[in-house]
């Protein structure tokens, strides 16, 4: 079994502001930020794995949102969590 590594802000890569961070498995996990690319922000949610030095690398799995976009999406995840909700009953 893979050796965990506790969820710390000192191993995070740079250049980007995590807001949160996920447990996905012992060697990978989810952060969720904002980042700066060519002069736009970008919200992001992605993988991020650990590499044989034990480093955090970005996975494929992930999105990147432009800044004007992030209310809509906001608005649909709302709407996906509302259907989740309903089919679950509550």
């Amino acid at each position: 079994m893979a050796k965990v590594v506790p969820l710390t802000d000192e191993d995070l890569p740079e250049g980007i502001d995590v807001v949160k961070r996920l447990p996905r498995s012992d060697t990978e996990e989810w952060l969720i930020g904002v980042s700066d690319f060519r002069g736009q922000s970008y919200a992001f949610a992605r993988v991020y794995y650990r590499d044989k030095d034990d480093n955090l690398k970005p996975g494929k799995q992930g999105i990147n949102v432009h800044e004007e976009l992030l209310s809509e999406l906001l608005e649909g995840l709302s709407a996906v969590d509302d259907l989740l909700t309903d089919r679950a009953g509550g």
